[in-house]
């Protein structure tokens, strides 16, 4: 008997401790509805008037994006059904009450391509789906503008990097996704108000340029880059026709083209002496031809140059476990990375800061880089 009301009594400790501790945390939750798929984040958070402590303590990601029910957008609040509860029950498994967990959905740039009338069909689905079917409470369903994403994503690498709570000057960072691309860095220079955001962080005042370029993501550029009668030079040899031939000079001519088309190089402030993350596609694909750090324009190419010019069969056989809809687009997507790394936005794979270096990386800290921690962390700080 007394050995029973002891762990009577040990189990009640442990449950008043978990229960206290569960208290001592906020969290929220928020699902990026990218372009090709979606994905959940639940943040725990400890607000503070200085930096808030975030975690991202659970992350999970279904396909297809929200965008593919353009056209039937009655099946898009059931497409997050693994998502929603599968981040409930994990709450619940934490001792937090979901209805104290606000839930976020912010769309980029796969919902910016479509006309209004049918976003606000899909997020009143979304919309409905969510207060029928689970107990979060709606905080935004919305689509962001190109500029927040990129605020986000600067947000996120900094935050990671540790530069807020030092105080120590930022980097830039360069987000590649399917439909567009995000730049955005710290800068003096105030001429373009339209591209810029000022953010207080830690009794920090930060002026961020962030433009962000609709239509050159890297599934658009590359459906872009494909009506041109030389695409097949994008492709490994063999892989279009029996004659067809890689030819890195001929797809780095298409992609800048694609690129002058958008004034990019006009449209972004100056790039000189700063410092970049470029991460997501970029990542993947110069990843994929073994390439990381601080690569030059020169090394990326060689490497782009010695895997592609292979046949397609060749090509196949040393990456097994990659699925072809994938693969066969690597070459073509390394050649557009760049031209726009190296030509468009002038920066030099170098980890001398006297140049404008880009590191390319998945991680930060053993933190995965995503913007959606940004958006966290910009509700907590700038939203009042």
């Amino acid at each position: 008997m007394k050995k029973s009301l002891i762990t009577l009594i040990f189990l009640a400790l442990t449950v008043m401790s978990f229960s206290a501790m569960a208290a001592d945390n906020n969290y929220a939750v928020f699902i990026d509805a990218g372009s090709s798929g979606s994905r959940i984040h639940v943040f725990q958070y400890q607000p503070s008037t200085d930096l808030p402590v975030l975690n991202d303590v659970f992350s999970e990601n279904v396909k297809p994006g929200l965008s593919s029910f353009a056209d039937h957008p009655n099946d898009a609040g059931v497409s997050l059904k693994k998502l929603l509860d599968d981040a409930s029950q994990f709450l619940q498994k934490q001792g937090v009450d979901v209805h104290a967990a606000p839930i976020n959905v912010l769309a980029t740039a796969g919902m910016r391509l479509l006309p209004e009338d049918k976003q606000a069909a899909i997020y009143a689905n979304v919309r409905n789906y969510i207060q029928t079917n689970t107990v979060f409470p709606i905080s935004h369903i919305e689509t962001i503008s190109g500029k927040m994403e990129g605020l986000y994503g600067w947000l996120d690498i900094n935050y990671l990097s540790g530069n807020f709570a030092e105080q120590k000057s930022t980097v830039g960072s360069i987000d590649m996704g399917g439909a567009s691309t995000q730049i955005a860095f710290e800068t003096d220079d105030q001429s373009r108000p339209d591209d810029e955001i000022s953010v207080n962080i830690n009794h920090q005042q930060h002026n961020v340029f962030s433009k962000s370029f609709l239509g050159l993501g890297e599934d658009q550029a590359r459906g872009t880059m494909q009506k041109d009668q030389r695409s097949s030079t994008c492709y490994p040899n063999q892989y279009v026709s029996k004659t067809s031939v890689f030819d890195f000079s001929t797809c780095s001519t298409l992609y800048a083209t694609i690129i002058q088309n958008q004034h990019v190089s006009e449209q972004i402030l100056s790039t000189a002496k700063k410092s970049f993350i470029a991460y997501s596609g970029i990542y993947y694909t110069f990843n994929f031809f073994g390439v990381d750090g601080f690569p030059t324009e020169d090394v990326l190419n060689m490497h782009i140059d010695s895997e592609c010019y292979g046949n397609w069969d060749d090509f196949k056989k040393r990456h097994p476990t990659v699925d072809e809809k994938y693969l066969s687009s690597y070459c073509a997507d390394g050649s557009y990375h760049s031209q726009l790394l190296y030509h468009a936005y002038h920066l030099i794979g170098s980890p001398y800061p006297s140049q404008s270096q880009v590191e390319v990386a998945e991680q930060i800290n053993k933190h995965d880089i995503d913007w959606t921690l940004g958006a966290a962390l910009y509700s907590l700080t700038q939203v009042h």
